[in-house]
């Protein structure tokens, strides 16, 4: 933990407090204010979700709101227990203590919103390959297929193995109040994917994978974003156009999966050159894509299979050319699941 409190130090930053104090002013009051409601309104919408269900399979509107009002009370009790965070650890003053308390608090959000997402939605995971992420110092690079499985790194490594993650994370992610709150309350950063200056993002990246210690690790998407056929379709435009041949004829054997991007992941290889990679494929979520699917039923009675490997930090070739070689095998292989025994179910 006290390896993570130095990163913290050294992650800059991104915005003013100006900024930050516009945000949470407009995302806490509005989601205390929908979990009032939500709560104090349920008599009436439980039976119009009911009748709005009759006609439908797979019926989604009573679990879409028995989630979103489960979600809005998570967040209200998230941040009432960074409340008592604050004042317990000397009002911020006692770094150590509100670091250990954040992250005991960022596991306990994650399980939560999760088995409610289970238990409301009827799906469940199929994990192979635990084995891959029980050891640390690591560096995990997941696939992103959903907005649902941005729980799945909490849930199923650092949770169970009591793993402190880093996150590189997208900026728009902080209109979450709780993310927004213990997100720099830890060493996470939320990343520009717009930005015009690629190498103050890779520096930024590159400082979460210092003096990484047992017990903590990096967690980072290396697609960037989720995939959809038409992003998969501007990407290869993007090689191509950018004159970029070795790369777009990589990119194109890959189907099911973006192709990943090489300045996060290089930046952590190259800040923790003897840490080793676990790689995670999943399928199942690839419906999930957006909120009106979920509402359509994409969730309900899916089966999400889940497979770890581990890369040691003596198979990951320094060179760049073999680099993008190696990093480009294994998500293939993360393609090759997606579109096999996986994809097959």
């Amino acid at each position: 933990m006290t390896s993570a409190l130095r990163t913290s130090a050294r992650v800059a930053r991104e915005e003013s407090v100006a900024s930050t104090v516009f945000r949470r002013c407009v995302s806490i009051p509005l989601i205390f204010g929908l979990a009032v409601v939500s709560l104090a309104t349920a008599p009436i919408w439980i039976p119009l979700a009911i009748l709005v269900d009759l006609p439908r399979s797979p019926r989604t509107a009573l679990r879409c709101g028995l989630y979103l009002t489960f979600y809005a009370w998570c967040e209200v009790l998230g941040l009432l227990a960074c409340v008592g965070i604050w004042i317990g650890s000397r009002f911020g003053a006692g770094d150590d203590a509100r670091a250990r308390w954040s992250f005991s608090l960022q596991r306990l959000w994650a399980r939560a919103l999760f088995a409610g997402a289970t238990r409301i939605f009827g799906f469940r995971l199929e994990v192979e390959g635990d084995e891959a992420v029980a050891a640390s110092p690591l560096l995990l690079f997941m696939r992103h297929s959903s907005i649902a499985d941005s729980l799945l790194p909490s849930v199923l490594v650092s949770d169970p193995h009591d793993i402190l993650l880093r996150f590189v994370m997208k900026r728009e992610l902080l209109w979450d109040p709780c993310l927004d709150v213990v997100g720099h309350w830890l060493p996470n950063y939320f990343a520009r994917r717009d930005s015009s200056d690629s190498e103050h993002e890779r520096r930024q990246v590159a400082a979460l994978a210092r003096d990484l210690g047992p017990g903590e690790g990096v967690m980072i998407y290396p697609e960037g974003t989720r995939y959809t056929d038409a992003k998969r379709a501007r990407v290869l435009d993007r090689l191509r156009s950018g004159g970029h041949t070795d790369l777009h004829d990589r990119a194109q054997r890959l189907q099911r999966v973006l192709p990943p991007r090489l300045g996060g992941p290089f930046a952590l290889l190259d800040a923790a050159p003897g840490v080793d990679v676990v790689f995670g494929a999943h399928v199942g979520f690839e419906r999930a894509v957006s909120l009106r699917a979920i509402w359509d039923g994409a969730l309900v009675g899916a089966v999400i299979r889940v497979r770890f490997w581990r890369a040691s930090a003596d198979e990951i070739p320094a060179p760049r050319e073999a680099r993008v070689d190696w990093l480009y095998e294994n998500w293939q292989r993360i393609d090759q699941f997606v579109g096999g025994a996986g994809g097959a179910s």
